[in-house]
């Protein structure tokens, strides 16, 4: 993932965010439609930072330039879209650690007569907070239990991270470790 807050690191954001499946891909390909639309209005200057863009008035600008162009039920979803685009990468540029992307619903695997069926339930975003560790591939953080009173966390893992690199990795962390003693 890319370290920025500009335009083209949110619509990069949202791609990952659909090519890792933490949101459905449809989903995804929406909220950056949405978002190159409105953010293209952006000069450049206002483009370089999209965390810090009054939304409210990005959204009015957007709305007096394409007024004639949308209905109003088409331009509210361009700003449903962008605002949660928005949201929920401020909230990943914030606290990477704690990020868990803004979901309409959550997808359920149900069994029934012995087959399988998705089906989509409303969801809050306080339903996804667990105390798992957040998913490695959203923040390219690995956090490991180690023991009970002891995590250890393992920063800037590649998403595209081979087996032989794992494998180089766990050999370093193998030369630091001291021989289990049986007491």
């Amino acid at each position: 993932m890319a370290e920025g807050r500009s335009r083209a690191d949110l619509l990069a954001f949202v791609d990952y965010l659909g090519q890792k499946g933490l949101i459905p891909p449809n989903t995804a390909s929406a909220r950056k439609a949405s978002a190159n639309k409105v953010l293209a209005i952006l000069d450049e200057n206002e483009a370089t930072d999209v965390t810090l863009l009054d939304q409210d008035s990005l959204f009015t600008r957007f709305g007096h330039l394409h007024k004639s162009d949308y209905s109003p039920d088409s331009l509210q979803s361009y700003v449903s879209r962008t605002r949660t685009a928005l949201d929920d990468f401020k909230r990943f540029c914030d606290e990477p650690l704690n990020f868990r992307p803004k979901a309409s619903g959550v997808t359920k695997l149900k069994v029934a007569n012995g087959k399988p069926k998705l089906s989509t339930a409303p969801a809050s975003l306080d339903e996804h907070r667990s105390s798992e560790p957040v998913s490695t591939h959203a923040v390219q953080v690995l956090p490991i239990s180690i023991r009970a009173d002891l995590v250890v966390k393992i920063a800037g893992l590649p998403h595209d991270l081979t087996a032989s690199e794992a494998q180089r990795i766990a050999n370093i962390v193998l030369a630091h470790a001291m021989p289990d003693y049986d007491l």
